[in-house]
């Protein structure tokens, strides 16, 4: 087993080069797409829990903290709202699926 001058194995035992190629993954089913329904399932299933939560810590937070820092932890309290609302409509769609046969 020869090494290269950088000391980097040769190409033969390097991942993802040549070799079967399902095992690195390539012979995995594709997820179906979440349909949109399902989407707006989990919408209305998060959107009550997660603006009392904000006006809850608006509240707490009061005028204790800058207008900027208020409106970054408005940012990312959206954006994690998203993926809330993106992970929980693949729990959605299972379920509709399970239940729908």
């Amino acid at each position: 087993m020869a090494q290269t001058e950088s000391g980097a194995p040769p190409p033969e035992d390097s991942p993802g080069i040549g070799g079967d190629p399902t095992e690195h993954g390539a012979s995995e089913p594709e997820e179906e797409p979440i349909a949109f329904l399902d989407r707006l399932i989990a919408f209305f299933i998060v959107i009550g829990p997660w603006s009392l939560l904000i006006v809850e810590v608006q509240e707490l937070l009061g005028n204790r903290i800058s207008d900027w820092t208020h409106n970054m932890i408005l940012l990312a309290a959206i954006v994690i709202f998203l993926l809330v609302v993106g992970y929980l409509s693949k729990w959605v769609f299972r379920f509709r699926k399970k239940w729908h046969g």
